[in-house]
């Protein structure tokens, strides 16, 4: 099965520090985005840590992983870099913090390929699959999570509703709030302890692979998302894409318009692409807060 891999980073506004950053190691078939809760001390910090922290875990991965070990690698990298980051943030008087979604990928001895997904934040994991079906893997650790007291299944069909609403007018009172509180965080990496959501996928032929910063999804929707990777086979061009429309819409005064740091990596399987490996990075800039128990990521 061919891979053809594309990244993209964009930030605005200008002058200011990037607090999203990406991982991209191909000869280990691992992939991360990161961002560095904003408004806190040491977020860009946060996230680079984090980083160079999967990074060295990733250098020593086998050439072939099996679903179970996978799955305690992505655990054990999730873990090690919140220690890290948190280690920093004592030492540094801090609150420093950064959300993280991880995917891990390994041949199969039938020649396939398996992904291993691993969040804690809201940075996000999707994939398109030959027919154009856009699914998040991922499921935001925030206030559907923390309030709605819903089913995982549930929860899922709440997160789509939130991720395609393009109007207030369009959701009930309590989806509104939900929304307006989805960069409220309830565990981070820089929490002393977290559990991270770890999924596992049997990568199918034509799958699209896609990690992004909210600044990506926060200002598309899932349903605009699909349409531009439906129509871009090229993960390069896919992912500027992406970054462009994302960067108008923040641009807007519209109910998704979000200026912030975007990130996204997009990874083609078999048949969407047959392209070189290609690199897209420009530099970012983000913003937010700390609130209370759930830590919010603009």
């Amino acid at each position: 099965m061919s891979i053809a891999m594309a990244v993209a980073l964009e930030s605005t506004p200008r002058g200011m520090h990037s607090e999203d950053c990406s991982l991209v190691l191909p000869e280990c078939g691992v992939f991360a985005v990161f961002d560095g809760l904003g408004g806190v001390t040491d977020g860009h910090i946060a996230a680079e840590i984090a980083r160079d922290c999967i990074a060295a875990s990733a250098s020593h991965l086998p050439a072939v992983l099996g679903q179970e070990t996978m799955c305690e690698i992505i655990s054990t990298m999730l873990h090690e870099a919140t220690k890290a980051v948190y280690a920093h943030a004592v030492e540094h008087g801090n609150d420093a913090a950064t959300t993280a979604s991880v995917c891990v990928l390994s041949q199969t001895a039938e020649g396939g390929v398996i992904a291993g997904i691993g969040n804690v934040g809201d940075s996000r994991v999707y994939t398109i699959d030959s027919r154009g079906v856009l699914e998040q893997v991922t499921l935001d650790d925030g206030p559907i999570r923390c309030y709605a007291g819903l089913s995982e299944p549930e929860m899922r069909k709440l997160q789509k509703r939130l991720n395609n609403a393009v109007n207030a007018e369009a959701l009930t009172r309590n989806e509104q709030r939900w929304f307006a509180e989805r960069h409220m965080m309830s565990q981070v990496l820089g929490d002393k302890e977290i559990t991270p959501r770890i999924s596992m996928l049997t990568v199918q032929d034509g799958w699209t692979i896609i990690l992004t910063t909210d600044g990506i999804h926060d200002n598309l929707t899932d349903d605009e998302m699909g349409e531009i990777l439906c129509g871009t086979p090229h993960p390069n061009v896919a992912a500027r894409i992406l970054i462009t429309r994302a960067e108008e819409r923040s641009r807007e005064f519209g109910f998704r318009a979000h200026r912030d740091d975007m990130t996204v990596i997009v990874i083609g399987f078999g048949n969407r692409t047959n392209a070189e490996l290609t690199s897209v990075i420009s530099e970012g800039v983000s913003a937010s807060r700390d609130s209370g128990r759930l830590k919010k990521v603009e």
